[in-house]
């Protein structure tokens, strides 16, 4: 062989060589970066499990709240209808005390008008009235001495006819007699 085939088969065996080491240092390159790729991915894989285990606790607890803040509201809805139930029974309780009271004060009120009737009649029989003679007799005394169409006064013997309607109602009062 020839000094430049040498020569050349030398270089050639030196780039060679050198291409070799190249190739194990990419070759080497390729494996840290697939290594660093696969250790990435796992960490990646391993945050995103975090993050999910985490929207998974806020979630959880975002429910958590929701459930307590709804059973609070239950618990003030049922507490005003306890409120509201109890007021309702109150009034309710008061209508009828005040129907009662009002329906004594009725009852009060019914006796009261009664008796006055009942001593308003009491007092025109009492009041006197006048005979056409003039005189006054009370009405008691009139209809002791009336007679079923007449009435005779005692004191004078003057006849007053009845009408048979009026009766002695019909005969006119004396009040002046009334006020003295």
């Amino acid at each position: 062989m020839s000094r430049k085939s040498a020569q050349k088969a030398k270089t050639e065996s030196a780039e060679l060589r050198a291409l070799k080491k190249e190739l194990e240092f990419v070759k080497f390159q390729l494996k840290k970066e697939k290594l660093t790729n696969k250790l990435k991915a796992q960490r990646n894989e391993k945050e995103i499990q975090e993050l999910i285990a985490e929207g998974e606790s806020v979630l959880s607890q975002q429910h958590q709240e929701q459930e307590r803040e709804m059973n609070q509201m239950k618990q003030k809805v049922r507490e005003t209808r306890q409120l509201l139930e109890h007021e309702e029974f109150i009034h309710n309780r008061n209508i009828v005390v005040q129907m009662e009271c009002d329906e004594e004060m009725l009852k009060k009120e019914q006796a009261i008008t009664r008796q006055l009737e009942q001593r308003n009649k009491e007092l025109k029989d009492a009041l006197d009235k006048g005979i056409k003679c003039g005189h006054t007799l009370c009405v008691r005394c009139l209809k002791q001495i009336a007679r079923p169409d007449s009435i005779e006064c005692p004191f004078d013997d003057h006849v007053t006819e009845l009408d048979e309607k009026e009766k002695i109602d019909g005969l006119p009062k004396n009040y002046i007699v009334f006020n003295m």
